[in-house]
């Protein structure tokens, strides 16, 4: 935790990072938080981008082989976050609906003046979105199956009453004792193969995710992910 803005007492600021150097040596994943003051009013967010990186790397975060690092940094004064993302948490933060999520999150809780709220925010979700992304792919086919479960029952309800309608349909109708089911009324006396004689034509839809335009194209190292917004 870096506060330049003064938005945490000198207690606060050890407690806080007590608990962030908890999380890190529990998922792993080194997570950032920094708040800045003095940035000029019409900086990019690559200049954020930038800023993150260099925490990153001066206090060796997420450097080095299998290591993964997160960092936020908080612009009160021009109301920006901005979040940059390493190593295994490349992939979460390439995506921008887990940029946008993040970014919505924290406002909430900095427009409240809720920055310890803000902080544990930004872990949480963080980490969720992490899960997510690299979910098994079992897991993920599992959570499908799931959403599909209404819709096998109602298809299955659905097939119990054809299935009843049918040999409803089968049996012998008798009125007065005479038969009204014709012998053989449901033979089938014509039959023709549509795909034998009709040209068909195939195509296949590509699957387009538009949510991974959230990387940072404009990055020339290219092991970092990340995007930021106004509050």
């Amino acid at each position: 935790m870096f506060d330049d803005y003064g938005v945490f007492s000198a207690e606060e600021l050890i407690e806080i990072n007590q608990k962030i150097a908890e999380i890190n040596e529990k998922t792993g994943i080194d997570f950032a938080v920094i708040f800045l003051r003095g940035v000029p009013a019409d900086s990019s967010s690559k200049y954020y981008h930038e800023k993150n990186k260099e925490f990153l790397k001066h206090y060796d975060f997420g450097q080095g082989k299998e290591k993964t690092a997160v960092a936020m940094s908080v612009d009160m004064e021009n109301r920006h976050i901005q979040v940059t993302a390493h190593g295994k948490m490349y992939k979460t933060y390439k995506k921008d609906k887990n940029i946008q999520a993040t970014i919505k999150a924290v406002g909430v809780k900095l427009r409240a003046d809720d920055f310890k709220g803000a902080v544990h925010t930004f872990v949480n979700y963080s980490l969720s979105a992490y899960k997510e992304t690299n979910k098994n792919i079992f897991l993920k086919l599992a959570d499908k199956l799931f959403d599909f479960f209404p819709l096998l029952g109602a298809l299955f309800i659905a097939l119990c009453i054809m299935a009843g309608i049918a040999l409803t349909h089968n049996r012998t109708s008798r009125v007065g004792g005479v038969s009204y089911e014709k012998l053989n009324s449901f033979q089938l006396n014509h039959r023709i193969d549509q795909f034998l004689y009709t040209t068909t034509t195939s195509r296949t839809i590509s699957d387009s995710d538009n949510s991974d335009s959230g990387g940072y194209s404009n990055d020339s190292d290219s092991s970092y992910s990340g995007g930021g917004g106004s509050f």
